[in-house]
C-alpha cells in the first residue's frame, strides 16, 4: 500500500513537471532560494560567485519560458460537435432502408481478427437481434436468416490506441472491467471526472457527470434519442466495445438518458448470455 501511494506520488510529481508553466515557477522560486542563501551567508567566495550565477540563470530560463510559451487549450466543445452529423446521417439512412435495430457490439473470432483487423464489430439487426457469430466483413449482412447493418465501431480505434499505447488489458471479470473503464474515462480520455459504473440484472448503467462532450451529444439527443442508440458516439461505442471484447458476450447500448442541468449522461448496456466461441 505504502509502495503503491509512493509510486502515485511520484507519478503525480512527474506529470506537473510536464507542464512548462509549473517547471518556469519551480525555477524562479529555486532562482530566489539560492540568492537568498548568498545573501544570509554572505561569503563572498568562489563558491557564492557560483552560486549567484546559477541563479540568475535559472531566473531567466523561467521568465523566458513564461514569455513564449503558449499552452495549447483543447475545447472539449468544439470535439464533441465534430461527430454528431455523421452519427445522425447513418441514422436516417438506417431508419429509410427499414433497419430500426440498436447499435449491437459483437466480438468477433481471433481468425476474424486477424483478416479484418477488428476485435469487435457492430451490428444493426433489421429487427429482433439473433445471436450468430460474423464470417465476413461486409456492410449489409444478410447470411444465415441475419439480417442487418454491419459496421467497425466508431470506438474501435479508441480501443486499439488505449491497447497498443496504454498497455491496457481487458479483464474478463466484471470488476476489473468496471475498474477499468472508470479509469479510461476519467484518467485518460478525462471526458468526465465523475463516472459511476452499476450492474442491474442482465445491463451495465454507466453514469458520465460533467460530461465534457454534452454540448455534440445534445445535438444528437435532441434530433432523437434513437441515434444514440443506434449510431452511438465513440465515447459509448468504446464502453461497449470493451464490454463486449472483455467478456466475450454480444453487448447492446439499449437507452440513453440526458439531464441538461448537471450535464450528465446516463448510458445502460445490456449483455446477452449468448457467450462467444472465440
Amino acid at each position: 500500500m505504502k509502495n503503491s501511494f509512493i509510486n502515485n506520488f511520484d507519478s503525480n510529481i512527474i506529470k506537473k513537471l510536464d507542464n512548462p508553466s509549473v517547471f518556469a515557477s519551480i525555477l524562479i522560486i529555486f532562482s530566489c532560494i539560492v540568492a537568498g542563501i548568498v545573501i544570509l551567508t554572505d561569503r563572498r567566495d568562489i563558491t557564492s560567485a557560483t552560486m549567484v550565477l546559477a541563479s540568475a540563470t535559472c531566473f531567466i530560463i523561467g521568465i523566458l519560458i513564461f514569455i513564449f510559451y503558449k499552452e495549447e487549450k483543447f475545447n472539449p466543445t468544439i470535439a464533441g460537435l465534430l461527430p454528431v452529423y455523421g452519427s445522425i446521417n447513418l441514422s436516417r439512412i438506417c431508419a429509410d432502408v427499414g433497419i430500426n435495430g440498436d447499435a449491437h457490439f459483437i466480438p468477433v473470432s481471433d481468425k476474424f481478427s486477424k483478416e479484418y483487423s477488428h476485435k469487435v464489430m457492430q451490428f444493426n439487426p433489421l429487427s429482433m437481434y439473433e445471436s450468430f457469430e460474423f464470417t465476413d466483413d461486409v456492410p449489409f449482412y444478410t447470411k444465415d436468416g441475419k439480417c442487418g447493418l454491419a459496421t467497425i465501431p466508431s470506438g474501435i480505434s479508441l480501443l486499439d490506441m488505449l491497447i497498443k499505447d496504454y498497455s491496457l488489458q481487458i479483464s474478463s471479470d466484471e470488476v476489473d472491467l468496471f475498474a477499468a473503464i472508470e479509469e479510461i474515462i476519467q484518467e485518460v480520455i478525462m471526458v468526465s471526472n465523475d463516472v459511476t459504473i452499476t450492474k442491474s440484472g442482465n445491463a451495465v448503467v454507466i453514469n458520465f457527470k460533467n460530461y465534457q462532450l454534452f454540448d455534440g451529444h445534445m445535438i444528437e439527443y435532441k434530433e432523437s434519442p434513437k441515434c444514440c442508440t443506434m449510431m452511438p458516439s465513440a465515447i459509448f461505442s468504446l464502453m461497449a466495445c470493451m464490454l463486449a471484447y472483455g467478456l466475450k458476450k454480444t453487448c447492446k447500448i439499449s437507452k440513453i438518458e440526458s439531464d441538461i442541468q448537471q450535464k450528465s449522461v446516463m448510458v445502460v448496456i445490456e449483455i446477452f448470455e449468448d457467450t462467444q466461441n472465440l
